[in-house]
């Protein structure tokens, strides 16, 4: 069994080894690429302002709403009825389990 571990070592350094590629000493410079840049012998003048653009004037005049004067309950009275959270319960009738929903 020993021989067997020795010998898949042995070969598994050797794969690791021959995939391991050349060295940096190894390359030679044609490996390179190597790109000569030139400056480019004209250039068309080209503008590249664009004319101004004509302004837009979207503003409506609108007449803005005096600011309520409504004191602290009276707003939260008038919030109350606008979001339904002042249903009013006939508590008259006890223990009312007919099914109705509130009034």
């Amino acid at each position: 069994m020993k021989t067997r571990t020795i010998a898949l070592f042995a070969a598994s350094a050797i794969a690791l080894a021959a995939c391991s590629g050349a060295k940096d000493s190894e390359q030679t410079t044609a490996d390179t690429n190597i790109v000569d840049i030139t400056e480019p012998e004209a250039v068309a003048n080209v503008t590249t302002e664009a004319p101004p653009a004509t302004r837009i004037d979207n503003t409506a005049t609108t007449e803005v709403a005096p600011p309520a004067t409504l004191t602290a309950d009276e707003q939260t009275q008038d919030d109350a009825d606008a979001t339904g959270m002042t249903a009013k319960v006939n508590r008259d009738e006890a223990g009312n389990d007919s099914g109705q929903p509130a009034q």
